[in-house]
């Protein structure tokens, strides 16, 4: 889980960061979801291309596209979509909130490495 505050996101995946840059490989969570508590700009859509989702485990570059869904951001706006999803924040202008937060199967490498020594 973190909070998104004022910050413009480029094309990515949501995946285990630290496996990504270890191995390579996106190593996937089951489901990615992003909140709006407070909204007062004008852009900062979530942009989410339009292909195929890549596979858990895939090393390669990140997928082409041609079109591109735009869900604009609304205060109580719940967005669920699944693994391997290329998105991004369109650039905007005034104060835009977010919490996004990835369901995982298993802790990933990125939360582990994080958490204090037993």
């Amino acid at each position: 889980m973190w909070c998104n505050t004022n910050n413009d996101l480029d094309w990515h995946i949501d995946k285990d960061e630290l496996e990504g840059r270890r191995s390579g490989r996106f190593l996937l969570p089951l489901l990615s979801t992003v909140f709006y508590p407070h909204v007062r700009c004008a852009g900062g859509e979530l942009l989410v291309a339009d292909s195929p989702p890549i596979e858990n485990g895939y090393q390669g570059p990140l997928p082409t596209f041609g079109s591109v869904i735009s869900i604009p951001p609304v205060v109580n706006r719940l967005v669920l979509f699944s693994p391997g999803i290329l998105h991004r924040i369109n650039p905007f202008e005034g104060e835009r909130y977010s919490v996004a937060v990835n369901i995982w199967e298993q802790a990933p490498l990125t939360t582990t490495a994080a958490e204090p020594p037993a």
